[in-house]
């Protein structure tokens, strides 16, 4: 009788941890795609994207955007706009507007390497254009634009049309000596994102690219 009470005793547990577990994944918000973009005034546009998860809900997605000085400032704005804890445990894909590209991306890479939250594996990719615009846009044949970037860059990368560049291929690169980082370059395209070459840097400033026709003689 006592080890029957004892086992029943395990399974409440395990039923009550259970709920409260999730209770809690459903007041996290992970974020998979954050997009940065450099303003007239020497800010940032910082805009991420946030899976919804909630029953009921159409939307697959929510999309958070500031304005700010840095991104450390950026999260604590990101915190007033959602009753998620935002956390960056799931960050797949870094996006950079052309324009912040050609400033040079150093200082947010720097700011990222050493968060211990975020992946050294995550991708990169410079958007030609807006990358705020292109993370915000919906596109009808893939409701979430974020895992659309990021099975974009998987099977580019695969197929040898882009190399793989994570923050951390892009850190190694940038602080070894006689080597510059590449970054593929995506852009939208009508209904579409598509593939518009690699990005060729100077240090950690984007100079130009390769066509995505000669791409693969890069590769």
């Amino acid at each position: 009788m006592v080890k029957k009470w004892f086992g029943l005793m395990i399974l409440l547990v395990a039923v009550l941890t259970g709920c409260g577990d999730q209770r809690i994944w459903e007041k996290v918000g992970f974020i998979e795609t954050e997009s940065f973009d450099l303003l007239p005034n020497g800010q940032f546009l910082i805009s991420n994207s946030v899976p919804i998860t909630e029953p009921g809900v159409k939307t697959q997605r929510k999309v958070l955007t500031t304005e700010a000085k840095s991104s450390k400032e950026a999260k604590v704005e990101f915190a007033r706009q959602t009753s998620l804890t935002l956390v960056n445990g799931q960050l797949r894909n870094l996006i950079f507007g052309v324009s912040l590209a050609k400033r040079g991306l150093w200082d947010q890479f720097d700011t990222f390497s050493r968060d211990p939250s975020v992946s050294p594996h995550a991708k990169i990719a410079i958007v030609n254009g807006s990358a705020s615009s292109l993370l915000a846009k919906d596109f009808k044949q893939h409701p979430r634009t974020d895992q659309y970037i990021d099975r974009l860059l998987t099977k580019e990368a695969k197929e040898h049309a882009i190399p793989k560049v994570t923050l951390y291929e892009f850190t190694r690169d940038f602080l070894d000596d006689g080597i510059d980082p590449v970054v593929p370059v995506i852009r939208e395209d009508r209904d579409n994102i598509s593939l518009d070459g690699i990005g060729l840097f100077k240090g950690s400033r984007y100079i130009t690219k390769i066509e995505p026709d000669d791409a693969l003689i890069f590769g």
